[in-house]
């Protein structure tokens, strides 16, 4: 799990306020999906919730109704997405200290093992050919 204390989002609205608000944030990614608290209106907020694929999150915060999405680039450390809670909504982008950079694809290793055992899978073409050399 990496825990980002430091990290740093900016939320804009998309009523007729022309403000954008920068607050602190707590962040806890993990493989499984991440947590997000700050403080909306004075009021601590959790939003948490699952990694949908490399870079894209699907977050909950339910004591505000509120539902998120946040993604990103590999090896970015700004994510970006767009809110909403049971007052209000809007967008946003959550800046990650510089001097850490979570990898989004496999290590190069698991990419060599998995793509030898592709080769040596059997696909039907494969299965027909060796039917007829026996």
């Amino acid at each position: 799990m990496l825990n980002y204390i430091d990290a740093n989002l900016d939320l804009g609205y998309l009523d007729a306020r022309p403000e954008l608000k920068s607050v602190p944030a707590k962040v806890e990614i993990d493989a499984k999906g991440m947590k997000l608290q700050l403080e909306l209106g004075g009021v601590g907020v959790l939003f948490h919730g699952e990694r949908r694929g490399q870079g894209h999150y699907v977050l909950n915060a339910p004591e505000v109704k509120g539902v998120a999405t946040l993604h990103r680039f590999a090896d970015s450390v700004i994510l970006e997405g767009f809110w909403r809670t049971d007052l209000e909504q809007g967008f946003w982008r959550l800046h990650l200290p510089h001097d850490t950079v979570i990898p989004l694809r496999r290590p190069i290793a698991k990419l060599a093992t998995m793509k030898k055992k592709r080769a040596r899978a059997v696909t039907p073409k494969r299965a027909r050919a060796q039917a007829a050399a026996a």
